[in-house]
């Protein structure tokens, strides 16, 4: 996960914290169901891209259902 400092954690979405804290605590053989809203599925730049490119790379993503608005 992306190391925040400074100025980006002052910018850094709360939900972003929490995804955070889900990850690095979840047993290696654990689950976690986690609803964020849909610009962390589109981020192309920042911490929310840098956290979903790190969860579809180690396999940690098993599904997405969006939601119509």
């Amino acid at each position: 996960m992306p190391n925040a400092t400074g100025k980006d954690k002052s910018k850094m979405a709360i939900y972003l914290c929490f995804v955070q804290h889900i990850l690095y605590s979840l047993y290696p053989t654990g689950k976690a169901a986690i609803v964020v809203p849909t610009g962390f599925i589109t981020a192309s730049t920042g911490i929310a891209y840098k956290i979903r490119e790190r969860i579809v790379e180690e396999g940690w993503l098993r599904g997405v259902v969006s939601m119509p608005s």
